[in-house]
């Protein structure tokens, strides 16, 4: 069959002669080897009697021999239209006739050539031709070129939709429309021509186009919609008009060869995602009038190193700059209200940065893991600071919380280990948040105010450089695990205000020597002050009426301890391994008056003392 084919392009070759070297000899043969084209009618002048007729659109010849032999003997052929034929014949199909293609992206039926779909290699619309219908060559990975007719008007959804061995198309100048999915997954396509004329291109129209490399958009498109170039990996180049008022979702996400964007002056917000991922981003100009920046825009953009925000702007959304790990320098404009969760989350480049006195809220993780941060000035009109929100800057030495704020949420500041002195202000603030402090493992004082009513759980949990705090008279509640893990505690004073201690609210406090239960506790919960290793003194209250599991594990030094008449309940493991450790207790009967399991004692040399 090869053989041929190749006697039958030779022979064409020797009766075109010059004239086939003007048209191209290269190109002929390519086409010819390409499509398998039996093409041994080529130079008919005329067609036969009866057999249908080729439009007079301006195809290079060969194109039109292609028309002309599939059209004259198909192998197959049928009807996509009420005045539309198809006829295939050797890896070409052709469409001939004056009307609008069916759809088939939202029928029960398939285009009736997708049985071919991996044969087709050429596809030829003929003049007379409106439209490439929805759906009409989806997953035809087998076409390597297409030839469309100066009276087609619009591309249907999913036209071309995982056509992956199209390399490159050329619309007429008469398109003005391209629907949603047209070209997606043509990833080895790397040319393709915008005509001017063209209004609307339709979501996702060219995702994972990851040959294309540059594109030029017409002046006469006013909105580039959802996802148009998502995860076009190779596009690095591309012009976007001055007239354009809206840049949708997703519009450049995952287009990491993309280098430098200029922003036209229409353009009023920064959509969602809209350049999520560009990694080789390096340079944006954002225009004046632009009001938002959405959520995600420009996250894992990770050399741009910086970025001028208009004054126009009075919204960051969340994860806005997240993962802009190259980010040195970024000036918030006075406007901003409002900086959403995780907006400039693991920004490592950022040394310092001036928040605007406009700002009322700092989100959740706004600054989480910004480690190269060293400096930050919360202002005044701050209300409140969300949960995670500088966890883990650990270049952060010092921060001063405004008298403005009324709420810090949890983990705020956790993580932030070279963190040594912090202001919490004397206002509306009720507590300290849960794991507020957690892992600040530089801190070494801190002064708690007396509006605070509660420690919340974990809030100084590893903070193992802090040698002793004062809680003031306010505080009702030290909240579980509260100062787990501060090995360099040394005193600390429970207010007789406090009612409830959770459990391992001391525990790992091997510093502690000695501590005071105030009278108005009534319980002594799990794991309280186990691993106490320094401890050797503790006075229990006559309030309190139970001492829970692990209570006092691994407190060695402890040797002695005073059990009031209040107790009537000891959990398992309370003493476990306080080796040589005397309890003094009161009462008609150990067994009676304590209800407890003595059994995991039985090695601990412990002595059981009634008074």
């Amino acid at each position: 069959m090869k053989k041929n084919k190749i006697i039958t392009l030779i022979t064409i070759i020797e009766v075109i002669g010059i004239a086939g070297i003007l048209f191209g000899v290269n190109y002929l043969m390519n086409a010819y080897v390409k499509l398998n084209s039996a093409t041994q009618s080529g130079n008919h002048a005329a067609t036969q009697s009866g057999n249908p007729a080729v439009g007079e659109q301006q195809f290079p010849i060969y194109v039109k021999n292609l028309m002309r032999t599939t059209m004259e003997s198909p192998e197959e052929q049928g009807i996509c239209g009420e005045n539309l034929t198809w006829y295939y014949k050797d890896e070409v199909l052709v469409i001939a006739g004056t009307a609008i293609m069916d759809e088939y992206i939202y029928s029960a039926d398939c285009a009736p050539w997708y049985n071919l779909k991996n044969q087709i290699g050429c596809v030829i619309l003929d003049d007379g031709v409106k439209n490439v219908g929805g759906a009409a060559f989806k997953d035809c990975g087998s076409i390597t070129e297409i030839f469309l007719p100066s009276s087609l008007t619009y591309i249907g959804d999913s036209a071309f939709f995982g056509c992956f061995s199209l390399l490159q198309i050329e619309l007429p100048d008469s398109v003005t429309s391209i629907g949603e999915k047209a070209f997606e997954g043509c990833i080895i396509l790397r040319e393709i021509t915008l005509p001017d004329c063209i209004t609307n291109i339709g979501n996702w129209a060219f995702r994972d186009c990851r040959g294309l490399r540059e594109i030029t958009l017409p002046s006469s498109l006013a909105i580039i919609n959802e996802g148009v170039f998502c995860r076009c990996s190779g596009l690095y180049d591309i012009a976007i008009p001055d007239g354009l008022t809206s840049i949708g979702e997703k519009a450049f996400y995952g287009c990491s060869s993309i280098r430098e964007i200029k922003v036209p002056d229409g353009i009023t917000n920064i959509s969602e995602r809209a350049f999520s991922d560009c990694r080789s981003l390096r340079d944006i100009v954002i225009p004046d009038g632009v009001t938002d920046i959405g959520e995600s825009a420009f996250e894992g953009c990770s050399v741009l190193t910086e970025i001028t925000l208009p004054d126009s702007v009075t919204s960051i959304s969340e994860r806005a700059f997240s993962d802009c790990s190259s980010l040195r320098d970024i000036v918030i404009p006075d406007g901003v209200t409002g900086i959403g969760e995780s907006a400039f989350e693991n920004c490592n480049g950022l040394t310092e940065i001036m928040l605007p006195d406009s700002l009322i809220n700092i989100g959740e993780g706004t600054f989480s893991s910004c480690s190269g941060l060293t400096e930050i000035t919360i202002p005044d009109s701050v209300t409140s600071i969300g949960e995670g929100a500088f966890s883990g800057c650990s270049g952060l030495t010092e921060i001063t919380i405004p008298d403005s704020v009324t709420s810090i949420g949890e983990g705020a500041f956790s993580g932030c280990s070279s963190l040594a002195e912090i202001t919490i202000p004397d206002s509306a603030i009720a507590s300290i948040g849960e794991g507020a402090l957690a892992g600040c493992d530089g801190l070494m004082g801190i002064t708690i105010p007396d509006v605070i009513t509660r420690i919340d759980p974990g809030a100084f949990n590893g903070c193992c450089k802090l040698t002793e705090i004062t809680l003031p008279d306010s505080i009702t509640s030290i909240g579980m695990a509260s100062f787990s893990n501060c090995y360099g505690l040394t005193d600390i004073m429970i207010p007789d205000s406090v009612t409830s201690i959770g459990e391992w609210a001391f525990s790992n406090c091997s510093g502690l020597t000695e501590i005071t239960i105030p009278a108005s506790v009534t319980s002594i919960g799990e794991g309280t002050f186990a691993h106490c290793s320094g401890l050797t003194e503790i006075t229990i209250p006559a309030s309190v009426t139970s001492i829970g599991k692990w209570a006092f594990e691994d407190c060695s030094s402890l040797t002695e301890i005073t059990i009031p008449d209040s107790v009537t309940s000891i959990d398992d493991y309370a003493f476990f391994r306080c080796s040589n450790m005397v309890i003094y207790y009161s009462g008609n009967s150990l067994d009676s008056y304590i209800n407890i399991n003595r059994s995991d004692w039985s090695t601990q040399n412990i002595v059981w003392v009634k008074q």
